[in-house]
């Protein structure tokens, strides 16, 4: 346990039998014998002076031990003085190397704790390195060879006095009360603290940056935000820091946890730059992260090797009910963890400028996702409302559907959007709720792929790429519903599967396009569908085939190119198909 900037370890040493400074220092010594010189038994007068000379020869005779040389003991409390740690090599990132990350961070670490040296806590994300503790034991060669009341009685006395049972009891006392001042000091702190240590291990650092930094850290609570508000406004400077990267992590935490919430935050710097303290503005229900002061900028050689890490971890206690969740960033991307056991009853959003969104399933009855330059991936709860969109980054979810709210019922939207990325969207379908599916997914400059919900609307779009999708109507319904597909120049590819309810009920009421100008167009139906199917294509081929399917009209030649008028049985459903310069190829109730 660290009490303070020290350790016991070195009061501990001292009562070691290995350690003690006594080894080897009383045995195999040959003392000087006081002399008893009897005259009259002396054969003659020379002897006594040969054996003074001998014993003089044995005194001046060095030590036979050879202890390594004494280590003077390290500093366990670093600060700015202190030399930064190289690492040359970007270190593994945090959760990679850590087996258990997120599931509660140590339990006695209150946010007013002020300890300097920062400990390898799942809840700093912070790897430190520490020196051992140096020992009290030391080699007797740095000790004069001097037996007279010197050297000799002070160290016999200071090992009687160590090894006193009062004096061990005084320390045992001294050490608890530390011990018991340090948690008080915990205890009573407010809510914000501060610390700062040389650190290596930030998670993610990339690899133009410079590798020696400075790492401060700060906690704040929240104890019953009805909505909770955290937003990243850090700005990048030229002169100071040119890139900012991080994370927010959203994690379960400890079953012990009091606050609701616990945003915990680390900044590091690179070691031109000095911070002198971290700036935020804090209400009862909202966290908005500033620029830190820099107190000042020095040895500027490459501005871009200069970055500014940001780690943020949202710990909320496991139950805790919101009613609204806003994080927005600038330059963070959003981790959600598994098993973070939060619901929001009306609504969480989620705006990211340059970061990404990874998240596993949480309890929102409206979720909505708006990225400018990151992607989405994850698993993610369709509830009232699932709404994703980016700008230049990709899409790749699976989705959930829940149960509609019983007091308040209202259709299962999802909407997905990409500009200049591919969309993959994975619905579940087993065990899907009663319920009505709107779906809409919007493509521009990339593919549009997955597996969909068919309820009273599907619509899928894309402007340059392609369409590659299964489609399962989750009942017959007896009302009109409707589905489409667009794409400018890609291929089309639509199969849709009997209904998930009744599955072998007529599919009587359904009004399907299906059109792309410059692809190509392959369409597979189920033997449920009963309707009308009219389309063509101007400059490729056509093929027609099903069960029970009727020819009532073909058209061959400019300037409508080839064309198909037919039905199956008695439904109302239409099919409409058509592409510029692509081939058709329609298959119906053969599946």
């Amino acid at each position: 346990m660290t009490i303070g900037p020290y350790h016991d370890d070195s009061d501990s040493a001292s009562f070691s039998d290995e350690l003690s400074p006594t080894d080897g220092y009383f045995s195999h010594r040959e003392h000087p014998r006081d002399r008893y010189m009897d005259t009259a038994s002396l054969p003659h007068a020379s002897q006594p002076k040969a054996r003074e000379a001998e014993a003089e020869n044995r005194m001046s005779r060095p030590s036979r031990s050879s202890r390594s040389p004494r280590t003077p003991l390290s500093s366990v409390n670093p600060d700015e003085t202190t030399p930064l740690v190289n690492a040359n090599q970007p270190p593994p990132a945090y959760f990679d190397a850590t087996a258990n990350p997120y599931q509660g961070y140590a339990a006695e670490q209150n946010e007013g704790s002020r300890d300097e040296v920062v400990r390898n806590d799942p809840g700093l994300l912070l790897l430190t390195s520490r020196r051992s503790p140096q020992h009290m034991g030391d080699s007797p060669s740095h000790y004069p060879e001097r037996y007279g009341n010197t050297y000799y009685d002070h160290s016999r006395k200071r090992i009687h006095d160590c090894c006193s049972s009062s004096r061990f009891i005084k320390i045992t006392l001294v050490i608890c009360a530390v011990a018991i001042a340090v948690w008080l000091v915990g205890v009573l702190t407010p809510h914000e603290s501060l610390k700062e240590d040389i650190s290596k291990g930030f998670p993610d650092w990339p690899e133009h940056c410079d590798h020696e930094y400075y790492i401060k850290t700060a906690s704040f609570d929240f104890d019953n935000p009805g909505t909770f508000g955290l937003h990243e406004l850090v700005t990048q400077h030229d002169r100071t820091y040119k890139t900012v990267f991080g994370k927010i992590h959203v994690a379960k935490g400890p079953d012990d946890q009091k606050p609701n919430t616990r945003a915990q935050i680390s900044f590091a710097t690179p070691k031109s730059i000095e911070i002198e303290k971290l700036k935020y503005t804090k209400s009862e229900t909202e966290l908005f992260i500033e620029d830190p002061v820099i107190k000042n900028s020095k040895n500027i050689n490459n501005p871009t090797s200069l970055c500014l890490g940001i780690e943020i971890i949202l710990y909320v206690a496991p139950g805790v009910k919101l009613e609204n969740l806003k994080i927005r960033s600038k330059h963070l991307g959003v981790e959600i963890h598994e098993g973070a056991e939060f619901s929001v009853s009306n609504q969480t959003d989620v705006a990211l400028i340059s970061g990404s969104l990874h998240a596993h399933t949480f309890r929102s009855r409206k979720t909505t996702i708006d990225i400018i330059s990151g992607s989405v991936s994850g698993t993610y709860a369709l509830r009232d409302l699932l709404s994703i969109k980016t700008r230049s980054g990709s899409i790749n979810v699976d989705v959930q559907p829940k149960e509609a709210d019983k007091e308040h019922p209202a259709p299962a939207v999802f909407w997905a959007g990409s500009m200049a990325g591919s969309i993959k969207v994975r619905f579940e379908t087993f065990a899907i709720p009663s319920r009505d599916y709107q779906t809409t997914v919007d493509g521009n400059m990339g593919s549009l792929a997955g597996t969909f919900i068919h309820g009273s609307s599907t619509d899928l779009k894309t402007t340059s790429g392609s369409i590659t999708v299964d489609i399962t109507p989750y009942e017959a319904s007896a009302s009109p519903f409707t589905l489409r597909t667009f794409s400018m120049s890609g291929r089309t590819a639509v199969d849709l599967r009997s209904p998930y309810k009744n599955p072998r009920s007529a599919i009587s009421n359904l009004t399907s396009s299906h059109k792309t100008h410059s692809g190509s167009l392959h369409l597979t139906y189920p033997p449920e569908w009963e309707g009308k199917i009219e389309g063509g294509t101007h400059s490729g081929s056509l093929h027609l085939r099903g069960k029970g399917v009727e020819i009532i009209r073909e058209g061959e030649g400019f300037p409508f190119g080839r064309t198909v008028k037919a039905k199956k049985g008695e439904g109302d459903s239409l099919l409409e198909f058509s592409t510029m310069s692509g081939s058709c190829d329609i298959t119906i109730g053969l599946t």
